[in-house]
């Protein structure tokens, strides 16, 4: 009895690995490349708990874009964003160099700055 259940233990977790190595080769394939500059663009809202977890996600897929070209994320306040969350996004930022924090009227300055010499491609 023991046997069966150790099989089919096995079994279950080949077909799982066996997703994994699919899903893995396919998001590798599927992947988009882009040339030049990127941002992506935050708006912060919430929680000091919340705010670490969403920079790393939003490091993460910036790093699954793949091609060549410089890419950052900017962290916008939002109406509800409280002191300590600021606070760790300014930490965050400082330790890594895809990252910059902004207030709310400067978003058009950097954006005409960072895309000024782009406007022919």
């Amino acid at each position: 009895m023991t046997e069966i259940i150790c099989r089919i233990i096995i079994i279950i977790l080949a077909v799982i690995g066996g997703t994994e190595v699919i899903r893995i080769f396919f998001d590798w394939l599927l992947r988009p490349v882009f040339e030049g500059k990127g941002i992506l663009i935050l708006e912060m809202d919430g929680k000091a708990d919340d705010t670490e977890y969403l920079l790393r996600s939003a490091e993460e897929q910036l790093g699954r874009l793949g091609g060549s070209g410089e890419r950052w994320i900017l962290c916008v306040p939002g109406e509800d964003l409280a002191g300590e969350a600021e606070e760790v996004i300014r930490i965050f930022a400082r330790t890594h160099r895809a990252v910059r924090f902004c207030k709310r009227d400067e978003i058009c300055e950097i954006l005409q700055k960072e895309f000024a010499n782009t406007a022919g491609m």
